[in-house]
């Protein structure tokens, strides 16, 4: 016993297939994919590796300008930063 189709049943079954192969999906972007760019980091990486770098220039800036002390607070929250990477990278 043969089904028969409509044109219009077979047109929607083809574009079913269409999706349902990924012809047109595009994955997402994914924090812990592949190392991309010149650097070969991840893009969670590039942010980690930018949020230490703003803490150790703030820091830097406060040693000469508020004293040792003032320039602790961000120097800690660094020290914290860095082993966190540690542990997590």
């Amino acid at each position: 016993m043969s089904q028969s189709y409509d044109p219009d049943q077979i047109e929607r079954i083809r574009s079913t297939r269409q999706v349902l192969a990924g012809d047109e999906v595009q994955p997402l972007t994914d924090p812990w994919a592949r190392p991309t760019g010149p650097l070969g980091l991840t893009p969670l990486q590039l942010q980690y590796v930018a949020g230490v770098l703003i803490l150790l220039v703030i820091g830097a800036i406060l040693i000469p300008v508020a004293g040792i002390g003032v320039a602790s607070v961000p120097l800690f929250i660094l020290g914290l930063a860095l082993l966190a990477g540690w542990l997590l990278f």
